[in-house]
């Protein structure tokens, strides 16, 4: 249990560029055999096929480096260093061997260059197709990358800080891969001068193997890094968007809330309707004498009366603030035949 949990913290730390814990022979990944050898560094980062390293302590052999760089071809025996002497092997090897057996070798060692030919086509299709989704993505998301503003201290700043390392790290790659370089292949003019020709063709073609296997490997190991940063980059892209638009929705709302606090106070004021206007004074004396006052000690705007067409009191209405108006007011009637009653809307400055 207390190694599992030490494996998911290491694992959690594998992506950590301060106080990273890495596994040199795995590029970084650190996995349940990586406990054994692995590398503790103050600070690391990732640049393409290339691990950077500083002030780091390997546990395996106990050594301390101010700097220490993890290539990915080292890692990936990329070129085959051991092909010139399996070749010279199992040329000795052949030599015992009948005919009837090299044959078979070479039907194999076919067979096989075919599978790594097969498997080399399907990750240079996997290549060509994540290079098509990052030029997809790209516009889509430069649009608003491009809004961004005000990022000092904030935590879209983060964001795009990894972001743009996530987006050098796959150019790298690409740029990495596409410098893979194809091996010679077998030639037709050592085997046809060749006094033995099918030891000669198999010999060739066991060497082949050996460096298409190289080269296939490293490509794939390409890939697996593409897809990974593939990841973090869609992912944190979408974040970023995402927070960003929501950011921007969320001042929308405040923007309208500050607009509609600030704008002029408006009072609606209901009146009951009279046939006589002695008594529609009467009936509502309260809500006059309110009137009265605003217009005499407060800054009235506009006063606006909403009245049916059939309503008789409105002319009294008018007539009353017209006496108490200083002028500074705008009284404005409109008619109104969703209502029986008289409404007066009261717009006061700011």
């Amino acid at each position: 249990m207390r190694s599992k949990i030490l494996l998911f913290l290491c694992k959690i730390l594998s992506y950590s560029p301060i106080l990273r814990i890495s596994d040199d022979l795995r590029f970084g990944e650190v996995q349940e055999s990586s406990l054994g050898r692995l590398r503790i560094s103050f600070l690391s980062f990732n640049l393409g096929k290339r691990i950077i390293h500083l002030i780091t302590f390997c546990t395996k052999t106990k050594e301390i480096k101010i700097s220490k760089i993890i290539n990915l071809e080292e890692v990936c025996n990329y070129p085959n260093d051991e092909a010139d002497a399996a070749y010279d092997t199992y040329k000795l090897e052949l030599e015992t061997v009948s005919d009837d057996k090299v044959l078979i070798h070479k039907e194999a060692l076919m067979y096989k260059i075919n599978q790594l030919e097969g498997t080399k086509n399907k990750t240079f299709n996997k290549y060509v197709a994540y290079i098509a989704i990052i030029a997809l993505i790209l516009p889509l998301y430069g649009t608003q990358l491009g809004k961004l503003h005000n990022l000092t201290g904030d935590y879209k700043l983060l964001f795009l800080v990894t972001l743009v390392y996530v987006l050098i790290n796959l150019l790298l790659f690409f740029n990495d891969f596409m410098k893979v370089r194809g091996y010679n292949r077998t030639l037709f003019s050592s085997i046809r001068n060749s006094d033995t020709p099918l030891k000669e063709l198999t010999e060739l073609l066991y060497y082949e193997w050996h460096t298409i296997k190289s080269e296939s490997n490293f490509q794939v190991t390409l890939i697996k890094n593409i897809e990974k940063y593939m990841i973090w980059f869609v992912i944190i892209s979408v974040l970023l968007l995402a927070s960003h638009t929501a950011e921007q929705h969320i001042s929308k709302v405040h923007s309208s809330i500050d607009i509609e606090t600030n704008s002029s106070p408006s009072t609606l004021i209901h009146l009951t309707e009279s046939p006589s206007n002695g008594n529609f004074l009467k009936i509502n004396d309260l809500e006059l004498t309110n009137l009265k006052d605003r217009l005499l000690y407060s800054n009235i705007d506009k006063l606006i009366i909403l009245y049916n067409e059939e309503t008789s009191s409105s002319s009294a209405l008018v007539k009353f603030l017209d006496m108490y108006n200083k002028g500074s007011a705008d009284i404005i009637e409109l008619r109104d035949t969703n209502t029986q009653m008289i409404s007066v809307i009261v717009i006061e400055e700011d």
